[in-house]
């Protein structure tokens, strides 16, 4: 997974644009994602990949921090081999942010 994230002078995300090769569930994770974190600042948008990534893993999270649209890929737990998927592009942007 690839992606490219445009940052204001305030380290805002402006605009989040990915390329995968990947199944369905991937992009379709990559996509929600690059509209739900598209002006959210680093601290804010760390935040919001940490309370996803609990989700995925049916951990603690707060659902006041993720939209409906997000919570909607909570159903991959019901298919073990898919977490990966779903997570990959969280985890990829978390890397950006923390390299």
């Amino acid at each position: 997974m690839i992606i490219q994230v445009k940052l204001s002078p305030s380290q805002t995300i402006l605009d989040l644009k990915y390329e995968a090769n990947a199944c369905s569930i991937c992009v379709a994770s990559a996509s929600l994602m690059s509209v739900f974190v598209k002006n959210l600042d680093k601290t804010t948008s760390l935040n919001k990949i940490n309370h996803f990534c609990a989700m995925i893993n049916k951990k603690a999270y707060d659902k006041e921090q993720l939209d409906e649209n997000i919570q909607s890929l909570d159903i991959v737990h019901q298919l073990p081999n898919k977490t990966n998927c779903v997570l990959l592009p969280w985890q990829t942007l978390q890397a950006f942010w923390l390299n």
